[in-house]
C-alpha cells in the first residue's frame, strides 16, 4: 500500500498564486469565489469592520490563513475572520500565515460545496478555539451561526445577526446582505 508523505505549513508557503489549504497535512486547492460570494462577502465584511474599528475591539481579515493545528498541519484560509484587540499578534507576526485561531469566522459556501466538508471546517474552526463560526448559505438565503459549545442557530433573510457575548451590540439585518 503507497502512502503519501504528509505536507506541511512549509510546502504550503512555496505553492505560488492560486488558493490553498492545508487540512492535517494534505493538500487541498480552494476554488477562487464567484461574484455573488465576493458581493456577499462585501456585505458582511464592511458594517463588521466598521463596527471592530468603531468600538477598537478588533482586527478583520479577509481570506487570510491561520494555523489551526500543527503536526500533521492545519491551516484554513476562512473568507472573513475577526481576531479581537487582546488576542492580536504583533503586526511583524502578521507577515505569513497567522499562528493562532481568530475569535470569529465567516465561511460563505459556494454552490459546489457539500454540507459534509462545510461542517468538518466549522468543527475544525471550534476544535481549534473559534468562539463563534457564521456560515452563509446564499442559495438558501440563511446564515447557521455556530457557537463554541457546538450549538448553533439558523437565520433567514428577515433576521437580524447579532455578535452575541462576542461582539455586543453589533447587529446586521440580513435582508441587507442577501438583497
Amino acid at each position: 500500500m503507497a502512502t503519501t508523505a504528509l505536507k506541511t505549513i512549509a510546502d504550503l508557503e512555496q505553492i505560488p498564486g492560486e488558493r490553498w489549504e492545508l487540512v492535517e497535512g494534505e493538500l487541498r486547492e480552494v476554488p477562487r469565489p464567484g461574484g455573488r460570494h465576493a458581493k456577499i462577502s462585501a456585505r458582511i465584511t464592511n458594517p463588521l469592520s466598521t463596527y471592530l474599528w468603531d468600538n477598537d475591539i478588533g482586527e478583520i481579515y479577509v481570506e487570510g490563513g491561520f494555523v489551526l493545528q500543527l503536526n500533521p498541519d492545519t491551516v484554513l484560509g476562512p473568507d472573513i475572520a475577526a481576531v479581537l484587540k487582546h488576542r492580536l499578534l504583533p503586526e511583524e507576526e502578521e507577515i505569513g500565515l497567522m499562528h493562532q485561531a481568530p475569535d470569529l469566522v465567516v465561511e460563505i459556501m459556494s454552490p459546489g460545496d457539500r454540507a459534509s466538508e462545510v461542517l468538518d471546517k466549522v468543527m475544525r474552526y471550534l476544535n481549534a478555539g473559534v468562539a463563534i463560526v457564521w456560515v452563509v448559505d446564499p442559495e438558501r438565503r440563511r446564515i447557521v451561526v455556530w457557537k463554541a459549545d457546538r450549538t448553533y442557530q439558523e437565520l433567514h433573510a428577515s433576521d437580524t445577526l447579532d455578535g452575541g457575548e462576542l461582539l455586543p451590540g453589533f447587529q446586521l439585518a440580513l435582508a441587507k446582505v442577501f438583497r
